[in-house]
């Protein structure tokens, strides 16, 4: 190994361990926290032929799907008022695995988990790129940001992190 791959491979463990240290802290602020994984498809038809998805694509697709999922549980306070539910994303994709999303949602205490897995299949099935491979899982823990924030998978760690649809819970202070 020289140098660069030596620095490279110490920022990437370095920025993985922060990121877990960080986000396990903020898991502590989520009243009821899901694991959630988005795929999406791959390319869609346009009237020119085909259009492949990119991370930019991606992101917009799961923005317009959180403000979907916000707006139909806090109504128009989802706009006015900027009320968002809590998200930390990630996005996967390598040579072998299909672009999809990772995510800690939090679930608001009025809704059940079959309430809100429903909620949130309908609100995913209409984004223009969502593909019918969804997991949805109560109780996520510290393991499942372990696993999100996971080195493989990700053509590059430090780009995998969505921080445009990152919303982090707000606590008192």
């Amino acid at each position: 190994m020289n140098k660069n791959q030596v620095f490279n491979t110490f920022h990437k463990r370095a920025l993985q361990a922060a990121l877990r240290k960080w986000w396990n802290l903020e898991l502590q602020h989520f009243t009821h926290p899901i694991a959630l994984t988005l795929t999406l498809k791959q390319c869609i038809r346009v009237s020119e032929g085909f259009v492949k998805i990119d991370k930019i694509a991606a992101s917009r697709n799961v923005s317009h799907f959180l403000n979907r999922v916000n707006k139909r549980v806090y109504g128009t306070s989802s706009r006015r008022h900027g009320k968002r539910l809590s998200c930390l994303p990630v996005v996967e994709h390598d040579e072998v695995h299909r672009m999809h999303y990772h995510l800690l949602l939090d679930r608001p205490g009025r809704y059940t988990d079959a309430e809100f897995e429903a909620l949130i299949r309908e609100c995913w099935q209409k984004t223009a790129w969502s593909d019918k491979q969804i997991y949805y899982q109560a109780d996520a823990d510290e393991g499942w940001i372990s696993y999100i924030t996971k080195h493989s998978t990700k053509s590059d760690f430090d780009e995998s992190i969505d921080l445009g649809n990152c919303n982090l819970p707000r606590t008192a202070e």
